[in-house]
């Protein structure tokens, strides 16, 4: 089987071919046409040339058109049989394609986009003849990489940039462009962009505390992960992420802490990030109640027999949506308190030393706060007075002095007290009758 292979040249790379049968060419013609490249290996990428007739790598027709995507140093090859002789022949023609029009979308090796974001094609094209003309349209790709049929093309997309903004993520997308330059030479390019769910970080509901508690915060971040996108597999990236606390708006000295103690009141914020470099974030407040002062009041020293006052402090209720409650009690430690009641004040009578507790209970925003306070009673016993008998003695005796009268208590004279007489008081002075 013998041919001719006859190769013209039009612009833009494109160029028409056919197999021209020797004269008297005997049996049944059979084509198979490939493209090497210049170290003679067969070329399937069609990203680098296409044939006309089926967009395809090979060509099985007597004639068609090779169009090139990239310039350089080609070989065309014929395999030709003639059946049912079946003497096959292989010809081979040198093909040089000066630089041509291109257009490269490639983002390097990262061509994944985190949902919420906007992704931005700028590309890079070569061999241009200004002006240039741009198309750009988008596709929906399936997770094994077939294209739906969804393609979009708005005539409004011609600007030399191209964004897409992601909401949410429901399947990987491919951008194209189709662009035109002045001489009339075209070219295109396809890309595939992974939409990437975004990591999800989730901290408890608000919470409020007391001043002497805290609040250990554990976000849940069971639900980061990241399907790859050659492997399949789907990783889970809850123990890999890269955390940040925030407090009140500024980084925290536990930035990086997968939990995190506080008891300061303000707003708490974690940031995630995974190894894509998408985010999350989650808010939270803490409440603290105001602080809770119970005030007993100071020690107090009284007589058998007397009354003293204990007097509750530190419960404020004005106007601030706070409500609270007293509860005195006495206390010994060696058996349960005796509560004397949750009135604010009490008067008792000493009869006994005794310690009282003072526990102040204050709700504020449904939390309900806690402080006590004590304050003791020390109960002095009354003087036991002793006198010298009864005695008898002449009106003329003269003067008496009485404090030498007393038995106990021993030691006058006495600080205070004093002698004095029911009928007629101006018979005693200072002690002497």
């Amino acid at each position: 089987a013998r041919a001719e292979i006859n190769l013209d040249t039009m612009d833009c790379g494109v160029y028409p071919f056919t197999a021209d049968l020797e004269t008297g060419f005997r049996g049944n013609a059979s084509y198979q046409w490939t493209i090497l490249d210049s170290n003679k290996q067969e070329i399937f990428d069609r990203d680098v040339f296409s044939f006309a007739s089926n967009g395809g790598i090979i060509s099985t027709r007597k004639s068609d058109t090779l169009k090139f995507r990239t310039g350089g140093k080609y070989f065309v090859r014929l395999n030709l049989n003639n059946s049912p002789l079946n003497c096959p022949n292989v010809y081979e023609d040198t093909l040089i394609v000066p630089p041509l029009l291109e257009a490269n979308l490639a983002l390097g090796p990262d061509t994944f986009v985190c949902a919420g974001t906007q992704l931005t094609f700028n590309p890079f094209l070569s061999n241009v003849n200004p002006p240039v003309s741009y198309q750009w349209s988008t596709m929906g790709v399936t997770d094994d990489g077939d294209f739906i049929d969804n393609s979009t093309a708005n005539a409004a997309d011609t600007a030399d940039t191209f964004s897409i903004s992601i909401p949410t993520v429901q399947y990987d997308t491919a951008v194209s462009i189709f662009i035109r330059d002045g001489s009339g030479c075209t070219a295109v390019d396809t890309i595939q962009v992974f939409l990437k769910a975004n990591p999800l970080a989730v901290l408890p509901p608000d919470q409020r505390i007391c001043t002497y508690d805290s609040f250990t915060v554990i976000p849940n971040l069971d639900s980061a992960y990241w399907v790859d996108p050659i492997m399949g597999d789907t990783l889970v990236q809850g123990d890999t992420l890269y955390k940040e606390w925030f407090h009140n708006g500024s980084s925290s000295p536990f930035s990086i802490e997968d939990s995190v103690t506080i008891n300061l009141a303000g707003m708490y914020v974690i940031r995630i990030e995974d190894s894509l470099k998408c985010t999350d974030t989650d808010t939270m407040y803490l409440f603290v109640n105001d602080t809770v002062t119970a005030l007993a009041g100071a020690d107090q020293v009284s007589c058998y027999n007397d009354s003293f006052d204990i007097v509750a402090g530190g419960l404020d209720t004005a106007g601030n949506s706070k409500s609270g409650l007293y509860r005195w009690s006495n206390y010994n430690p060696l058996v349960p308190d005796v509560v004397v009641g949750t009135n604010d004040s009490f008067r008792i009578r000493s009869v006994s030393s005794t310690n009282y507790r003072l526990q102040l209970y204050v709700t504020e925003g449904g939390v309900e706060c806690y402080d006590e306070d004590s304050m003791s009673i020390l109960v002095n016993p009354l003087p036991v007075i002793e006198l010298a008998p009864d005695e008898s003695v002449c009106c003329d005796y003269g003067p008496i002095l009485l404090n030498n009268k007393i038995v106990a208590p021993a030691g006058g004279p006495h600080s205070t007290g004093g002698w004095s007489t029911r009928l007629n008081p101006s018979l005693i002075d200072n002690s002497v009758f």
